[in-house]
């Protein structure tokens, strides 16, 4: 027997990867969110970073959900559980 969250876990991330297309940049009065890779943040896994030609981020939408995509100036992958904002 399959746990049900195993099988919600695998029809709902059926639509995934979504395509390079379908991801629109995140905007303020239409022009792409950015922000400055030299400011100072202490954890730069939670650093947003963006600019005109890379904004900070995206979004894309399917008949169920709506997904965001934001770029971060290091990987939330190596945070410790000792970092106080840990992922």
């Amino acid at each position: 027997m399959v746990p049900s969250s195993l099988i919600f876990l695998s029809t709902a991330l059926a639509g995934l990867p979504i395509e390079d297309d379908r991801w629109l940049p995140l905007q303020i009065d239409g022009a792409p969110i950015t922000d400055d890779a030299d400011d100072t943040f202490p954890i730069v896994a939670l650093d947003l970073v963006g600019d005109e030609a890379t904004p900070l981020g995206f979004w894309s939408i399917d008949e169920d959900e709506v997904f965001f995509r934001i770029r971060l100036t290091g990987s939330p992958l190596t945070v410790s559980s000792l970092t106080e904002f840990s992922c």
